[in-house]
């Protein structure tokens, strides 16, 4: 079939002056110009454009796109699809020839077009696996690359992309461990999640997203200037681009059983028409959970006192949370967007019963039996708003908003009976907290001399007070009722630039930040606690890069600070020997962070060196001059910490494993203590793909005796089992887990400070079952780009 080429009838006016032009040359001209009018028009008429999608509607990236002729198939021009799908071929071509579009690419049937159009609309290609003389020929490629920031998992058509969800694909990934949206990255603590660009403030959203519709997850080990200084590890997860309007949604249960029965539901809807989004979501959640603990407390002071606790904690709260918003698109480019969540826990009931021996010189003095009830209520308002446009020019701006208002309220009442003296003691307390936040940010990035440039400012104004009140007038004056109120006011600058040379790159960066923190204690200031901090964080990271290895170099500044709780001046009453409390002295805790990294195909490793400035501590030291302990946290004036990781990813056919051995060996002396015993933790990951499209995978991982901060821990192991399966074209996912098969991720750990020696021994009542069904139908994500303007939220 033959393309018709069009060109356009062209009328030319020439306004000529008397004797300029006479009218033989203007017959000469004439034609030309016309002639040339009508080419340029043809050639930027032959232009074909069209998009690629699986029968799923997934985007198919980097297909290969041929135009060639009929019927001796010679090459006229090519074009490759971008990560959308999308592709632009243009092409200067003979009217009276034939011609055909053939596309291909690795994993797909090729596909032949003839065609008389230049808009070839969506084309649907069709998954292959292809066998030669009974074996099965795949082409793989590294799960896994290095690169100068972090390390990128490609999940799009790979074993990962069938386990479910956006949880349970984090949870096999190197460097990253936890579960249901709760993740440490190796050696940086817990992450910022950012989803298509957007900062997930609710890690509920990773439970809506199914593991098909994952394009990539890169896990940023050196993240930049232009993010906040406490953060040491993002993960960026960016999903295919699904297609149609109207109105969409999913629906979410999971339910799990251990001791006790909890569940999670959820029903989020999204209308999109035209260039707008309306989204909201409605969830709700039943957990509850009954734990085994004993304790054992030795005082060593002039005698020695002895406290052993054996007791049942059983929890038990509901939670439920609305989200409503909307998102404009003047261009794909050009978005607004307002995102509006109200959630609040009506009633939370943490209920501890059991006994407690106290021994002076290991002769019984006191037996208790006791029953500890914690109600706790909390409610929060957050307000987010996002301005978002991609400039011709190659220059991005983006701009984030946050209002964020919330509090809590909370009653406690002890109830210990002495079996030696025939005594009682009733114990009640109350606390509230009270806290509002205002932010915002404003980030530029820009291509600079063949490089990029990221930098912009953002501020914050955090209003923070607590209150507690003791109703039991003996215990008053150890632990008076007192009300707290921190303020504080943060501006920051910052700046960053990115250069690449064929396979050496260079990212560094420079980010201030002033704060100014104020303290009050009972409505007045406190001048010792309140301070003004005047930082500067650089980063700094090398890289070398070639088709198979992987190198950075990277050094960063981290700052941590304290929480608002347990900057707390009130004190708590656990148990007559047992106090709890914050510490309004607590200052940041500075890192200063020298790592490498090293990838070659499916091997992964790090190592870092960290120096550590007022090391933020969970201790235990004594109350006052009294035989009794007091929980709490304080800064170490430095200390030391070397880590290493190293990973092995393989694809053997239908099996993907992940082989993990972590390392920390630290350098931390606190008064007449050492803490230096090398702590190891180690994984196993199995992906396995069944017949029928099942996926199992089978997860095993645990940690040898050592040292954390001030505490010891002791041998761990947890062993998982999940299968999942998806049905009717992947609108429904299922999934079953069996967690802790073998009950044996107990939370063992001692700690010992001086005159000090502290004993615990949980079982976690991690042991149990679940399952997950999501629903879905007409998929499509919202175009929501908002952030959050700072990582402030996280420390109310």
């Amino acid at each position: 079939m033959r393309i018709r080429i069009k060109c356009v009838r062209i009328r030319i006016k020439l306004h000529l002056k008397s004797g300029e032009m006479d009218m033989n040359k203007l017959k000469r001209i004439y034609p030309i110009c016309i002639f040339l009018f009508c080419n340029i028009l043809c050639v930027i008429a032959q232009e074909f454009k069209g998009l690629i999608t699986d029968i799923r509607k997934r985007p198919v990236a980097f297909a290969t796109v041929v135009l060639q002729t009929v019927p001796d198939s010679s090459f006229v021009s090519g074009a490759v699809s971008d990560t959308s799908g999308v592709f632009t071929l243009k092409a200067n071509l003979d009217k009276d020839k034939d011609y055909t579009i053939k596309i291909s690419s690795v994993g797909y049937k090729t596909i032949l077009l003839k065609v008389d159009s230049f808009d070839l609309g969506t084309v649907v290609m069709e998954e292959v696996s292809v066998i030669l003389e009974g074996l099965l020929v795949t082409a793989t490629r590294p799960a896994y690359r290095m690169d100068s920031d972090g390390l990128t998992a490609k999940i799009e058509h790979s074993i990962l992309s069938r386990l479910g969800t956006a949880n349970d694909v984090l949870s096999q990934l190197p460097f990253v461990k936890g579960e249901n949206g709760k993740y440490t990255v190796f050696g940086r603590g817990t992450p910022l999640i950012y989803l298509n660009n957007r900062l997930l403030r609710d890690n509920d959203e990773l439970k809506q997203l199914k593991s098909s519709d994952i394009r990539d997850v890169k896990i940023i080990l050196n993240p930049g200037a232009q993010y906040d200084a406490s953060i040491g590890a993002v993960i960026r997860i960016t999903t295919t681009k699904s297609v149609g309007e109207g109105l969409s949604g999913s629906l979410y249960t999971f339910i799990r059983q251990r001791r006790h029965l909890g569940h999670y539901e959820y029903l989020e809807l999204n209308y999109r028409k035209d260039k707008l989004d309306l989204f909201g979501k409605i969830s709700y959640d039943k957990t509850a959970y009954e734990q085994n603990q004993k304790d054992e407390t030795i005082l060593n002071l002039d005698n020695k006192y002895i406290t052993e606790d054996d007791k049942k904690m059983e929890a038990g709260f509901h939670s439920w949370a609305a989200t409503i918003g909307a998102n404009y698109a003047f261009l794909p480019t050009h978005l607004i967007g307002l995102r509006y969540i109200y959630s609040r826990s009506p009633r939370g009931n943490w209920d501890f019963s059991g006994k407690t021996l106290h021994f002076i010189n290991e002769e019984n003095d006191n037996n208790y039996t006791s029953t500890n009830l914690t109600e706790r209520e909390n409610h929060r308002h957050y307000l987010n708003t996002y301005y978002h446009n991609e400039l011709k020019n190659k220059t991005t701006i983006h701009f984030e908003g946050d209002f964020i208002k919330g509090g809590s309220a909370a009653g406690q009442s002890s109830d210990y009976k002495n079996l030696v003296h025939n005594e009682a003691i009733l114990v009640k307390s109350n606390s509230e907290t009270d806290y509002s936040l205002y932010a915002g940010k404003l980030l530029i990035e820009k291509s600079l001399a063949g490089g990029r440039i990221n930098f912009g400012s953002e501020s914050s104004y955090t209003d923070n007070k607590q209150s507690y009140e003791m109703l039991n007038k003996n215990i008053s004056e150890d632990l008076p009722s007192n009300k707290d109120k921190s303020e504080q006011f943060l501006i920051a600058a910052f700046a960053s630039v990115d250069y690449t040379w064929t396979e050496l790159s260079l990212s560094a960066g420079l980010r201030y930040e002033h704060i100014d923190f104020k303290y009050y204690y009972n409505n007045e200031l406190s001048k010792i606690q309140s301070r003004i901090y005047n930082n500067w964080f650089p980063s700094l990271t090398f890289s070398y890069k070639t088709d198979y290895i992987n190198m950075t170099l990277g050094y960063k500044t981290i700052v941590y600070r304290p929480n608002y709780y347990n900057l707390r001046s009130s004190i708590t009453y656990n148990s007559p020997y047992d106090y709890e409390g914050g510490n309004p002295s607590l200052r940041p805790m500075f890192i200063n962070k020298l790592s490498y990294t090293f990838g070659w195909k499916d091997l992964q490793m790090e190592v870092s060196y960290n120096w550590v400035k007022d090391n933020l501590l969970f201790i235990v030291e004594q109350f006052k001059d009294k035989p009794i302990t007091l929980f709490t946290m304080m800064n170490l004036p430095y200390s030391e910490r070397l880590d290493a990781y190293v990973s092995y990813s393989p694809t053997i056919k239908f099996w993907k494993p992940t082989f993990a051995v972590g390392f920390y060996k630290q350098n931390l002396h606190l008064k007449n203590c050492s803490y230096n015993k090398p702590y190891y933790t180690y994984r196993w990951n199995n992906t396995i793909r069944l017949p029928k499209e099942f996926q199992l995978a089978l997860n095993m991982e645990g940690n040898l005796r050592g040292n954390s901060d001030v505490s010891i821990y002791k041998s761990a192991f947890r062993t998982d089992v999940k299968l999942s399966k998806s049905f009717y074209d992947n609108r429904l996912s299922v999934v079953l887990n069996a967690l802790d098969i073998f009950a044996a991720d107990l939370e063992r750990w001692s700690m010992n400070t001086d005159i000090i020696h502290y004993n615990k021994w949980n079982d976690g009542d991690n042991r149990g079952f679940s399952l997950q069904l999501t629903y879905r139908f007409n998929s499509s994500k919202t175009k929501y780009k908002g952030q959050g303007a700072t990582n402030e939220i996280n420390r109310l």
